[in-house]
């Protein structure tokens, strides 16, 4: 799991989840990543952290079968993929889940996700695959309500 510290004096709290909190000298145990250096966080244990493979927006993935992949997604809070066939067939688990997304060239994967339940996907294949993901920014923030 991912540890986080707040070595400040001061309280920090994660500006995307209002109600998570950091009292000075605070560590707390997370199942998924937050913007530590962005809220001033000390990451102390990165066990469980996917490989530094960092990506942004738009990237091609070649797999070979028994050589899962694991990228890291850029931090949105909330995001869309749009992940498709190039080659092949290729199974998709979304950050710590344990259910497959099958991608093929007849089943591509359209969704809305938020970063704290999706911070990485982990690729596999039984056949040489190749897969392109589109990740992009879903700000809801400032949108115009109720038909303005």
């Amino acid at each position: 799991m991912l540890t986080y510290r707040n070595d400040t004096d001061k309280r920090i709290t994660h500006h995307d989840m209002g109600y998570m909190t950091w009292q000075p000298g605070e560590e707390k145990r997370l199942s998924f990543f937050v913007p530590h250096e962005k809220l001033g966080l000390t990451l102390v244990d990165d066990d469980g952290k996917p490989e530094d493979l960092s990506v942004a927006e738009d990237f091609f993935i070649e797999l070979t079968p028994g050589e899962p992949i694991t990228v890291a997604l850029h931090y949105w809070e909330a995001f869309e993929l749009s992940i498709h066939s190039l080659k092949g067939t290729a199974f998709m688990k979304i950050g710590n889940g344990d259910a497959e997304v099958v991608i093929s060239e007849d089943e591509s994967h359209f969704s809305s996700y938020s970063y704290a339940r999706c911070p990485y996907l982990t690729f596999d294949c039984d056949e040489a695959a190749a897969v392109r993901v589109k990740q992009e920014e879903r700000n809801t923030k400032n949108t115009l309500r109720r038909g303005k």
